[in-house]
């Protein structure tokens, strides 16, 4: 329920704040666990290309476990679809972006698809567990 919850106010943020958005804007919170995005640019096989980059911090004083799903849909479709099935995070951490291997980007889809109101895209972060540390 609070995957389909944050799903859902997700969705609604991305309607209310368009793509031209420049901070991290908080998607979810559970179990200590925050999720924010927001779009950016990478390059990407050389190309600049707009991404979606996440920033995850982990609020709790030991490690937590989550899973994570990223889809893309044009014109009511989903075009794509992306799967971290575990991760960890340690406790009071931050993974972010580039550098976390955190960024988001189409293969199929133009920068005129993506930035048109056709685009919608759907991130669910799900804690799965605490645990002491890390591996």
């Amino acid at each position: 329920m609070k995957s389909f919850i944050a799903t859902v106010s997700l969705i609604l943020l991305i309607a209310s704040t368009g793509l031209a958005q420049k901070k991290f804007e908080r998607i979810s919170s559970q179990e200590g666990l925050e999720a924010y995005a927001k779009w950016g640019t990478a390059k990407v096989d050389g190309q600049k290309k707009s991404v979606i980059l996440l920033k995850l911090i982990n609020t709790n004083d030991s490690a937590i476990v989550y899973s994570l799903d990223v889809e893309f849909f044009f014109q009511g479709k989903r075009v794509e679809a992306f799967e971290q099935e575990s991760a960890c995070i340690d406790g009071g951490k931050t993974h972010q972006g580039k550098l976390n291997g955190l960024y988001f980007y189409s293969e199929t889809l133009s920068s005129e698809q993506i930035t048109s109101d056709d685009f919608e895209y759907v991130i669910t972060v799900t804690p799965q567990g605490k645990e002491g540390k890390c591996d």
